[in-house]
């Protein structure tokens, strides 16, 4: 896929390449060996790997070569963070929420935590409010450089058999799910199954899932999973984003000259942003083919799923930090991080997103069905207090509010 972000990004790290010594660069040639968790077929996954991998071969003019290896070709999907730890590889690629039960709760608040960020809070956090410095102390512990390098995005809710109309309906229901949301369905009565997602079709196939969660429209398509799961759900309240990782061997890290480090850690910033226009640029066509060319009942959880969900959310993620000063550092952190992007988000993007669905003509009328916004409950409206900041050092809090439409 030809892109101009391609072009821009890759301007940008060469740049940065070329502002050192030219002889630095110009020495030996590295090659790596990289255990990626999608299959070659993960479409937005491996299309966004591929070109991070390439984008830097070129920006170091040949001198890093990354081999992608997919699950199986040296070990499986989830086995590829402990290779990458061991040296057996030289990195994974992959979600952070993966390695929250199988290393630490911590990878929770760097892969995709319920009802907490949205991709733009989230880099903010990482990038100028203390998140990355943490997210690498955490990493170290198990030999990793982590480096973000992809997002999809807002996520769908999932692919059920059948509708969801309370919370009584997750009692006994076998749904996968990443990460920390695992256990939250668990809290609420559900079965939660943990697989990679190249395994969800086969396991809708063989009657092991009555609902799956992926990442939204244009890669949930591919797997057809509206063969066997008619009703696809809305929001996606447990993946408000979705970051992708690079982990790096901290041996291999270290033996990287400086100027190929910075090469990479601009590449894979880059690539973040480029991952996500790649989802929002194919989401909402594809949702449409979804609806009106194969069927699917497109349906929004009931107030009490959302408010149920979310509660059970915020008593897991405070348990799971219990105990570990690391842990306790990170969730603070986030949780701060969050009241204050959230005061914000409320005036800012939210409030924007709420007047654009508004019913009025807006240049050529389209085909385009725009959802249409009831009464907000002036209950879920900013407060009128703006100037008033979050005290950093207050005891955090997790805040659910959620307007209708």
């Amino acid at each position: 896929m030809k892109r101009r972000a391609f072009i821009g990004g890759l301007a940008a790290t060469s740049a940065a390449a070329a502002s050192f010594p030219r002889p630095a660069i110009s020495q030996g040639k590295r090659q790596f060996r990289l255990a990626s968790t999608y299959n070659s077929s993960a479409r937005g996954y491996s299309t966004s790997l591929r070109r991070l991998v390439e984008r830097i071969r070129l920006a170091t003019e040949g001198q890093i070569e990354i081999k992608i290896f997919w699950p199986g070709e040296i070990v499986d999907a989830f086995d590829s963070f402990d290779a990458a730890s061991r040296g057996d590889v030289d990195m994974y690629y992959g979600s952070e929420q993966y390695w929250y039960k199988r290393k630490s709760p911590g990878y929770a608040f760097f892969g995709s935590l319920p009802y907490g960020m949205t991709v733009t809070e989230h880099e903010a956090w990482m990038e100028y409010l203390g998140g990355k410095e943490l997210w690498r102390e955490l990493s170290a512990r198990y030999n990793i450089m982590p480096l973000a390098a992809g997002d999809t995005g807002v996520q769908m809710g999932g692919w059920f058999k059948q509708e969801i109309n309370s919370m009584a309906d997750f009692q006994g229901l076998r749904y996968r799910v990443p990460g920390i949301y695992g256990p939250i369905i668990d809290k609420i009565g559900g079965q939660s199954v943990s697989m990679p997602g190249g395994k969800i079709t086969e396991a809708f196939r063989n009657g092991e899932l009555d609902a799956a969660e992926f990442v939204g429209p244009w890669a949930d398509r591919e797997k057809e999973f509206y063969r066997y799961a008619r009703y696809y759900y809305w929001p996606g309240v447990h993946s408000p984003m979705a970051m992708q990782a690079i982990g790096v061997n901290m041996q291999v890290w270290n033996s990287l000259k400086p100027e190929h480090q910075k090469v990479m850690e601009l590449a894979c910033q880059q690539e973040r942003r480029d991952m996500t226009e790649d989802y929002y640029s194919f989401h909402g066509l594809v949702l449409q083919q979804l609806i009106k060319e194969d069927g699917v009942r497109l349906r929004q959880f009931p107030d009490e799923v959302l408010t149920g969900i979310g509660k059970a959310a915020g008593e897991v993620i405070a348990e799971q930090v219990q105990g570990d000063e690391l842990l306790s550092r990170i969730y603070a952190s986030f949780m701060n991080a969050r009241k204050r992007l959230l005061r914000w988000g409320s005036y800012g993007d939210e409030s924007f997103l709420v007047g654009r669905r508004l019913p009025f003509r807006y240049g050529p009328a389209g085909d385009v069905e725009l959802i249409r916004p009831k009464p907000v409950d002036s209950r879920f409206l900013p407060s009128g207090d703006a100037d008033q900041m979050p005290d950093p050092s207050a005891e955090p809090v997790i805040t659910n509010t959620i307007t209708r439409i």
